[in-house]
């Protein structure tokens, strides 16, 4: 079993427009929301590969429910710690009619000690079964930079 483990997890909203114009009103022909970040992206595709997978993150109550219930249709296994910091919101628009696709990335919020505690128990927990570690995305502001060096000291 891979663990996959990061702290910067997302929520990204795809809108495809059948011309982009900056700096005008621009309506959606398509709107979809689904999980990203690098941490859910590594779990994901390492379930859709058959490769037995658990994610470890952080995600705020703001989305909690979709991304419990997306993973959970995907088949993905998780330990979501459940936090009071909303998850990032990244937003794709891809403009139809030249083929260009733009990211609005934002950065991680904060996150309070007692949920890197929480992450760090929960990895531990997780630990002792696993083959394999992926610890991947950027530390949100105020995460020791020391966060994935300090885990893998204690396996």
């Amino acid at each position: 079993m891979i663990i996959s483990l990061g702290l910067s997890p997302a929520w990204q909203q795809i809108l495809r427009f059948d011309a982009l114009r900056i700096g005008e009103v621009n309506r959606a022909a398509e709107a979809r929301w689904c999980s990203s970040g690098k941490v859910f992206n590594v779990g994901i595709a390492l379930s859709q590969l058959g490769v037995a997978c658990r994610l470890v993150s952080p995600v705020g109550r703001n989305v909690h429910d979709h991304v419990e219930a997306e993973l959970r249709e995907l088949g993905v296994e998780s330990k979501l710690i459940v936090c009071d910091e909303p998850t990032r919101v990244c937003t794709t628009l891809i403009d139809s009619s030249s083929g260009t696709v733009t990211e609005l990335v934002e950065n991680a919020r904060p996150l309070a000690a007692s949920v890197h505690d929480r992450v760090a128990v929960q990895y531990a927990a997780e630990v002792v079964a696993a083959d394999a570690v992926v610890m991947t995305g950027s530390l949100p502001a105020g995460t020791p930079t020391s966060f994935y060096r300090d885990l893998l000291e204690r396996t």
